[in-house]
């Protein structure tokens, strides 16, 4: 009958090599353990989708864009999108506009909004400045000579713009950019004169009428921006 020797066995249990064995199978047990939430989450992600509308990116959030044209046309837009109000005249969704055409610098609010994959982006503007209406009267006198008399009137000409763009939206996180077309219309107000003649006992007056002449000016632009907050 062959004889156990105990101090033998334990110190064959905790031998090296068995101990590193045993190790290794607890660890790998419990990385098979794991939930499997924290996988689920990381195919979610790798797909591209986690906010439900095929990108990285929520619907709402903060964006820039320069918009360029015919005619020297440049815009300037940065607007805030939200996803509990697409309105494009939304408080929620307002932002800022400047936008120079014609040697004047209009600017106003502007409105974005995120459908899908397309952001579109509506403004307007004004350009405001005071100046004086004259009115010139040529008055004959007695030997035939005409004398002018000026008059002036205060007056403030607002030219305007409005305009709008839609962009097809690029996705590569973390980065999101856009780029499309748009059009903007211009308003622009000058003085012309208009004169009018009249006879008053045997003398002739003519008077030189300054009036507000109006030009519409059509600007076709490409527009390119990006994402700058979620």
């Amino acid at each position: 009958m062959c004889a156990i020797n105990p101090s033998h066995m334990i110190s064959s249990l905790f031998s090296p090599k068995n101990f590193l064995g045993a190790l290794q199978k607890v660890t790998l047990a419990a990385v098979l353990t794991l939930p499997l939430s924290g996988l689920q989450a990381g195919a979610s992600n790798k797909s591209g989708n986690p906010y439900g509308n095929g990108s990285f990116f929520p619907d709402s959030g903060s964006f820039s864009a320069i918009a360029r044209g015919t005619n020297g046309f440049l815009g300037v837009f940065q607007v805030t999108t939200s996803t509990t109000n697409n309105s494009t005249n939304s408080l929620t969704n307002s932002g800022i506009a400047s936008v120079y055409a014609g040697g004047e610098q209009f600017t106003g609010p502007a409105f974005g909004t995120i459908s899908g994959s397309t952001i579109a982006v509506s403004y307007i503007g004004t350009y405001t400045y005071n100046t004086f209406l004259p009115t010139v009267t040529y008055t004959q006198s007695t030997n035939g000579a005409q004398i002018p008399v000026y008059s002036y009137s205060p007056i403030t000409i607002n030219d305007s713009v409005n305009g709008q763009f839609a962009a097809q939206l690029q996705n590569s996180y973390p980065n999101q950019t856009f780029s499309g077309g748009g059009q903007a219309n211009a308003i622009f107000y000058s003085i012309v004169s208009s004169n009018i003649s009249s006879t008053n006992s045997g003398a002739v007056t003519t008077s030189s009428t300054y009036l507000l002449s109006q030009t519409n000016v059509t600007y076709d632009n490409v527009a390119q921006g990006c994402r700058l907050t979620q």
